[in-house]
């Protein structure tokens, strides 16, 4: 189809986006072209997210000009949602975050797995930037270096006495910090 303007054809995508927009509780879902859970149109014969484009008409932003690293957050956590309300321009490490994935979870817990709280001088960050509890680090070093010593020295029975009492141990600790 030949467009006599370019505000014409605006307006026929406006029109054919809202027409397929289903609102729900305060979500307006728009499940037409659906990819990983988001809706896609043509736009200039480009596909973009339903997302963007809402956030085009409603807000005026251009999120393919104006977000390098940046990522669209939908409040409601519904990835079909075009509600402009529900939408919002943050970071990629702030959308990670906030979250369900494995990086989210491990960045709010606030103590190791054996109860050390997770403070600056308690922690350390390992190359791949995650942290690491210096102390429970200190500990599986000594004993480690306990296995190792006593490889070299006993017999297999005598290996595997001490290697239950030191499991026994650990056991017994955990316990007590739950």
């Amino acid at each position: 189809m030949i467009y006599n303007t370019e505000e014409k054809y605006f307006k026929e995508k406006v029109y054919y986006f809202e027409n397929r927009i289903k609102k729900i509780n305060g979500c307006w879902f728009y499940n037409y072209g659906l990819r990983n859970g988001y809706g896609q149109l043509k736009f200039h014969s480009k596909t973009i997210r339903a997302h963007h484009f809402s956030l085009f008409i409603y807000k005026g932003i251009n999120f393919q000009k104006e977000s390098k690293r940046m990522v669209t957050d939908h409040i409601c956590n519904n990835r079909s949602c075009v509600n402009p309300e529900h939408l919002r321009i943050i970071t990629n490490k702030e959308n990670v975050l906030r979250g369900k994935s494995f990086a989210a979870k491990n960045a709010k817990k606030t103590h190791c797995s054996l109860g050390h709280e997770f403070s600056e001088l308690s922690i350390y960050r390992q190359k791949n930037g995650s942290r690491a509890c210096r102390f429970c680090f200190a500990y599986k070093s000594a004993i480690l270096r306990k296995k190792t010593k006593l490889k070299r020295n006993l017999s297999d029975c005598e290996k595997e006495n001490i290697f239950r009492r030191a499991e026994q141990r650990r056991l017994a600790r955990s316990r007590k910090i739950d």
